[in-house]
């Protein structure tokens, strides 16, 4: 169980990692509205998996 959530942080990262690039080289402002919308979920994303790989450690 915890190497499934482990995978799953990890993955959760490197798209937050990828979002955020993305954010730094678009210039228009909708897209940079677009991606920064999606790091914010991704960032949730890589916190709920950090906490369920911390309760599936137990």
């Amino acid at each position: 169980m915890a190497k499934t959530a482990k995978k799953k942080v990890r993955k959760a990262e490197s798209k937050l990692k990828k979002l955020v690039a993305r954010i730094k080289d678009s210039g228009s402002k909708s897209e940079r509205k677009k991606a920064e919308k999606a790091a914010k979920k991704a960032r949730k994303a890589a916190k709920k998996a950090r906490k369920a790989a911390k309760k599936s450690k137990k």
